[in-house]
């Protein structure tokens, strides 16, 4: 299996980043140190896809935050291809790691003075109120 790695210092973190046309791992340095996560190549039991899985939302958590994500639309981007070019990171990665983000809200929290909607694409308006800690 032939892979492209590229490493970047991003965040204050030097990450690697595995992809091929249809796997894409990130590790950081956070991540390496944790000893129930790794490279899962054999992808045929359900103990490694669930390890894969986690190493996975681990990556997006460690890579990118709502903080980042408000910054972005702040600056007016909308498209998943301007919020990677801002974010200096793989546009499949943003697109993954915002779609694990909805999965993890719910329409209407309010984060940081920011209502955030889940339903279509993630979306935010600025609203004065009580904060949510993610």
């Amino acid at each position: 299996m032939m892979f492209s790695v590229v490493t970047k210092y991003h965040k204050g973190r030097h990450s690697l980043f595995l992809y091929n046309s249809e796997i894409f791992y990130a590790f950081t340095q956070d991540i390496l140190r944790s000893p129930s996560v790794g490279v899962i190549l054999n992808q045929s039991q359900l103990k490694n896809r669930r390890q894969e899985l986690l190493a996975r939302r681990l990556a997006y958590k460690a890579i990118i935050s709502i903080d980042d994500l408000i910054h972005c639309y702040n600056l007016g981007l909308q498209s998943n291809y301007e919020v990677a070019e801002e974010l200096e990171l793989p546009e499949g990665f943003v697109l993954n790691a915002i779609n694990y983000f909805k999965t993890q809200l719910t329409d209407g929290d309010i984060y940081k003075g920011y209502r955030i909607h889940t339903t279509g694409p993630l979306s935010f308006t600025k609203v004065p109120g009580k904060a949510l800690s993610l």
